[in-house]
C-alpha cells in the first residue's frame, strides 16, 4: 500500500465517523489530500468478541462525501492497515513505514492517539518523529460534546438539524461513548456527536418482513425521518435505513 504524492493521513480507528473524526479530516485537508488511515481488526486480534460496526460499510462513502464542505472541497478517502501487520512495530518503525513505504506527505492525529508496540507512542512521540523524518505532523485537540461547529447536515436526512443536548459536564466525543449512548437509547446525544441522525442499515428476510410489517409501519409513522420511500421499505433486496428518532425501535446494532 502506498499513496500518491500529497497524501496526508489521519490516524485512528474511525468506527463511528463522528464529528471528532471529521475534524481530523478537515485538518488533513489543510495539508494535502486527506485519507483516513484505519488500523483494522484490533479488537478481534486482541481476543475480543466480534461486534457489528456502528456505521454500516455501505454508508461510509456517502458520509465521507458529506464532509467535503469541511475539507476544502476535497473528497476524503479511507484505507486500512490490518492490526497484525503493525502490532509489534515500535513507534519509530511505524512512522518510517508511513513515510518511506507508503509515501505519505503528512500525518494528523488526535491528542489522545497511541501507536506502536504496546501503545508506547503518543502525540508527543508523533511530533518528535515528524521532525526526525522531516514531515508535517499536526496534533488535533479532541472535540467535546459541548462544542458547536455548524455541523453539515449529513447524507441521510438533509433537513435534520441536530439539537445540542443538555450536559452536566464536558466529555470528549468517541465511538465508545456513542455505542454506550445507543445502548441507553440517548439518540439526541448520538445525533449531536455524529453531526447527523444515527442510521441503522439492515437486510430482512421476506418471512421476517411479513411478521414485522405492522411494527415497522408503526415505527415509520413515529419516526421523524426515514430515507426509504414506502415502495422500497419492505423490499428484501434493498437495505432498510432508519433514522430512529422515536421512543421505541425494534432493532439494535448490538
Amino acid at each position: 500500500l502506498h499513496f500518491e504524492n500529497g497524501t496526508v493521513v489521519a490516524l485512528g480507528k474511525f468506527e463511528a465517523l463522528h464529528r471528532g473524526h471529521r475534524a481530523l479530516a478537515s485538518v488533513a485537508a489543510e495539508l494535502g489530500q486527506p485519507v483516513l488511515l484505519c488500523i483494522s481488526n484490533v479488537r478481534e486480534t486482541l481476543g475480543g468478541a466480534p461486534r457489528l460496526p456502528l456505521t454500516a460499510p455501505s454508508d461510509r462513502e456517502e458520509i465521507l462525501q458529506s464532509w467535503i464542505p469541511h475539507c476544502k472541497g476535497l473528497v476524503v478517502r479511507e484505507r486500512c492497515i490490518p492490526f497484525p501487520l503493525v502490532r509489534h512495530m515500535p513507534p519509530y518503525e511505524f512512522i518510517a513505514m508511513l513515510v518511506h513505504s507508503m509515501r505519505v506527505s503528512g500525518i494528523v492525529a488526535g491528542r489522545d492517539y497511541r501507536f506502536g508496540h504496546q501503545a508506547r507512542g503518543d502525540s508527543n512521540t508523533l511530533l518528535h518523529l515528524g521532525h526526525v523524518f522531516n514531515i508535517p505532523v499536526k496534533v488535533v485537540d479532541l472535540v467535546s460534546d459541548s462544542e458547536s461547529d455548524d455541523p453539515h447536515l449529513g447524507v441521510l436526512d438533509p433537513h435534520f438539524v441536530p439539537s445540542k443536548p443538555v450536559r452536566s459536564r464536558k466529555e470528549r466525543i468517541s465511538s465508545t461513548k456513542i455505542r454506550d449512548q445507543l445502548l441507553a437509547r440517548s439518540l439526541d446525544h448520538v445525533a449531536w456527536e455524529l453531526g447527523r441522525p444515527y442510521c441503522l442499515t439492515s437486510r430482512l428476510d421476506p418471512i421476517v418482513i411479513e411478521s414485522l410489517t405492522n411494527t415497522l409501519n408503526c415505527f415509520k409513522a413515529d419516526a421523524k425521518a426515514t430515507t426509504m420511500p414506502p415502495s422500497t421499505l419492505f423490499n428484501p433486496s434493498v437495505p432498510i435505513l432508519f433514522s430512529p428518532f422515536s421512543p421505541f425501535s425494534p432493532f439494535s446494532p448490538f
